[in-house]
């Protein structure tokens, strides 16, 4: 009989494990038909959320900070926005929808983040009353520098928010 039961357990648990995997492929997939996602991804950049900013309480403000890392060895371009965009994921509707980012980016000067450095970006969501938003998705997308000038390979990145209301 404790085996039967332990064999029970088991296939729960991997029915459990098959089915939050499906569900987050489902995730994945329907933003992958949203954004195009390059080979390189979250690879030479990557985001990271900031939370403490000194002088500023983060849980009372109505905007959040990404730290953007330039990982690779090239300098990166970004317009002036850093073509952020951001996504809600809509449980219902198991999909990706974009939000509007109610900041305004001033100078509207291009950025050049250099080997190694970091920088960051201030952005404001702006979330539905109505729907019950738990995650959000922020995208940033650059372009390579080669020896000083532009390249047509593009860099992205992507980093997921837990929203607390």
């Amino acid at each position: 009989m404790p085996q039967i039961k332990r064999k029970s357990i088991f296939s729960v648990l991997i029915l459990c494990i098959c089915i939050c995997s499906a569900c987050n492929n489902d995730s994945e997939s329907s933003f992958a038909e949203v954004v195009e996602l390059g080979e390189d991804f979250n690879q030479s950049i990557t985001l990271e959320i900031v939370d403490k900013v000194e002088g500023v309480d983060l849980n009372s403000e109505v905007f959040s900070i990404a730290k953007i890392i330039n990982n690779s060895e090239n300098q990166i371009w970004f317009p002036y926005d850093h073509n952020l965009r951001m996504f809600m994921f809509i449980d219902e509707a198991s999909e990706w929808v974009e939000s509007d980012n109610l900041m305004s980016y001033a100078p509207q000067k291009p950025q050049i983040l250099k080997a190694g450095e970091n920088s960051s970006i201030v952005f404001i969501p702006t979330l539905p009353t109505d729907i019950d938003i738990k995650k959000i998705r922020v995208y940033i997308e650059g372009k390579n520098m080669q020896n000083g000038q532009l390249s047509e390979n593009t860099v992205s990145a992507f980093i997921d928010m837990s929203i607390k209301r």
